[in-house]
């Protein structure tokens, strides 16, 4: 995708759960190749608009695009191009980095050969290539987050949303985790969402 193409485009975008309005009327265009902040409050909808791009909940009205796909009609397809690091992610803690990367790669249709390149180069990257096969419980938060960012983007998505990826990290894990995105960002093709508060 070139620089100029929407990756994502609202139109009055809205969510009423009963009486609670948690997006109303929401515009918004982002362009591909972009670290796009979509900052707000807790409360404020950033979580449901994450999942009604993302293909895990329908609008209540107006419209979107995500690279390309109507998130109406086309959910799966949106799911397909696209990575989500929802808030509070589960890690199965008596795996090793490679096996529940693994684990996520074939959930998504990959294996073999390819995905253990892949494996590999998402690991060094994140500068975890001498740990991969210790268990994820011995981790710190950081490199848990690392891992948990590796199985985002395992599968090359055009687009990740990252749902407050450093909430729950001290402020040494939270600068790692904001600095190894902006790396992913300028060494991919991949676009960034990253809700925030």
């Amino acid at each position: 995708m070139g620089n100029n193409e929407i990756v994502i485009q609202t139109n009055g975008l809205s969510k009423t759960f009963d009486t609670v309005h948690a997006v109303r009327n929401l515009d918004l265009e982002v362009r591909s190749g972009s670290r796009f902040g979509f900052l707000g409050p807790n409360g404020a909808g950033k979580t449901t608009t994450v999942r009604i791009l993302s293909g895990l909940l329908k609008q209540t009205s107006g419209n979107a695009t995500v690279v390309g796909y109507d998130v109406s009609t086309q959910r799966e397809e949106i799911k397909a191009v696209t990575g989500l690091l929802p808030e509070s992610p589960g890690l199965y803690s008596k795996l090793s980095a490679v096996e529940f990367l693994e684990f996520i790669g074939a959930l998504n249709g990959r294996n073999g050969t390819a995905l253990n390149r892949r494996i590999d180069i998402m690991l060094e990257m994140l500068g975890l290539e001498g740990r991969q096969n210790d268990l994820l419980e011995s981790y710190s938060s950081g490199m848990k987050q690392k891992v948990l960012v590796a199985s985002t983007l395992l599968s090359e998505p055009k687009l990740v949303f990252l749902d407050e990826p450093t909430s729950r990290l001290d402020p040494a894990a939270s600068a790692l985790v904001k600095d190894l995105i902006l790396v992913l960002a300028s060494e991919t093709d991949t676009s960034f969402f990253i809700c925030s508060h």
